[in-house]
């Protein structure tokens, strides 16, 4: 993937031609090769991004954020030898697509990704900002990146759909635990929705 970047502006653009950097103006634009996925390699200096633009960073010690420029870690785009250090950013653009979050399952998947929403107890939804098992950094989804804290991720639990607060609160009403009826309540939920299963009438 080849991103071409405004020498003034600091703006960046895919490059979809098939061959190489080839029309474009060089004096006002500038080509950068990307791998696969988008990452582009830096080696330090100024941010490359104009403030405020969303930008996944990936740091030295594989942590990897989604961000504002300019908003949290603008030190460390200027290379210290430290393990802060942004060694590669990914800028994510209007017209292109992202990768989806995947859903976290709980535990058993391993730490929460950057970006997914979680619960701790009974408080508002969290953002996860980065994760090393077993800890991971979070803050309240609609505060700023600065505010964060650390938690370990045992204490918390993905969101669930919907569907998924549905079969809980039937499974409590029905008295079952485990995964063994899933199968059925989910049909019953998708049979509501749909019109399937009609509505039970309250008796006069």
């Amino acid at each position: 993937m080849i991103y071409l970047v405004n020498k003034l502006t600091k703006e960046h653009i895919i490059h979809r031609s098939t061959n190489s950097a080839s029309g474009v103006d060089h004096t006002c634009w500038k080509a950068h090769v990307a791998d696969d996925d988008g990452w582009i390699d830096w080696n330090g200096g100024e941010c490359p991004l104009p403030d405020g633009h969303p930008v996944e960073v990936k740091h030295r010690n594989g942590l990897t954020y989604t961000e504002k420029c300019g908003e949290y870690h603008s030190h460390s785009w200027s290379h210290m030898d430290h393990k802060g250090d942004i060694i590669a950013y990914r800028p994510i653009l209007d017209d292109q697509e992202q990768p989806a979050t995947p859903k976290w399952q709980g535990t058993k998947d391993g730490p929460p990704p950057a970006g997914t929403l979680v619960t701790w107890g009974d408080t508002n939804q969290l953002k996860v900002i980065a994760s090393s098992n077993p800890w991971v950094w979070v803050r309240n989804a609609d505060a700023p990146a600065t505010r964060g804290f650390v938690i370990k991720m045992h204490f918390l639990r993905p969101i669930l759909t919907d569907q998924e607060q549905w079969a809980k609160q039937a499974k409590e009403v029905m008295g079952v635990s485990g995964e063994s009826l899933n199968g059925s309540i989910d049909a019953i939920y998708d049979a509501l929705l749909s019109g399937e299963l009609p509505m039970p009438k309250e008796e006069s």
